[in-house]
């Protein structure tokens, strides 16, 4: 049997890296398009600013070379506050989440990617290691742009490794290391974002009986007292409500509607 379902914060991070992808690639175009007509100037940083009183911005200094990459980490920063978000979610969203305790020293608490492998029990899984590795690279990425203490050898060892495990050589490619960092990257992070996504929600499938426990909590159970002297239009209205909010189809929607139904 395929497995479709998902958690509604797939769904919501899913539609939230959409919009991202958007907004960062106009963005990106925007600066290679200006920094392309910067490089025609005779005095580039004057016709800049210039170009910035016209739509009523001041631009004092800008290294037009340094953009791109730092473009590319704030586009990293961004899909990182989302996912640790998802990661939240997932966690309120999971049957067993309320049962979790994250491991803290000090003041240094578990990161939430670690934090949920660790409760699903799936820090062996050869399905996740490559996003998980992945991932763990932009965390580091994300950590250096806002904590200076975070060890250069760190990221280094890190993209060396996530490099290997994608079978990469030379520079052709993402991962790059911190200060070479651009648009691929980003692009890299957000797939290997939405693939565990995906995975965690194949992986942590509940079962029948708890995804209908979990569809009572999102308001079920009126739609069921609305349309239980009708069985034709109850299930019809049930087998609507359960893809739109967990993606169920064909023979899994039946098999939850069915559980549903016999409680």
């Amino acid at each position: 049997m395929s497995r479709s379902f998902r958690y509604l914060c797939h769904q919501r991070f899913f539609r939230i890296l959409g919009k991202f992808d958007a907004i960062c690639t106009f963005s990106k175009l925007g600066v290679d398009r200006l920094k392309s007509q910067m490089e025609k100037q005779n005095k580039p940083h004057v016709w800049l600013g210039e170009v910035a009183s016209e739509h009523n911005l001041v631009v004092n200094h800008v290294d037009e070379r340094m953009m791109p990459n730092r473009l590319a980490q704030l586009f990293i920063l961004s899909v990182y506050s989302q996912l640790i978000i998802f990661l939240k979610e997932f966690v309120q969203e999971h049957p067993e989440g309320n049962l979790w305790n994250r491991r803290c020293s000090g003041n240094n608490k578990e990161s939430m990617l670690e934090f949920v492998i660790r409760s699903l029990k799936i820090s062996n899984n050869k399905e996740i290691e490559k996003d998980r590795n992945i991932i763990y690279y932009y965390c580091l990425v994300r950590h250096r742009f806002m904590h200076s203490d975070v060890k250069e050898k760190s990221l280094i060892n890190q993209c060396k490794k996530v490099r290997k495990i994608l079978g990469l050589e030379g520079d052709a490619s993402a991962p790059n290391l911190y200060k070479e960092i651009n648009y691929n990257d980003f692009n890299l992070f957000t797939r290997s974002t939405k693939s565990l996504a995906e995975k965690l929600c194949i992986i942590c499938r509940p079962t029948d009986k708890q995804i209908v426990t979990m569809a009572d909590k999102n308001g079920f159970k009126d739609l069921y007292h609305h349309f239980q002297h009708n069985p034709k239009r109850l299930h019809n209205a049930l087998r609507q409500k359960f893809q739109m909010f967990y993606s169920l189809k064909g023979a899994e929607l039946e098999k939850v509607i069915k559980v549903y139904l016999e409680r």
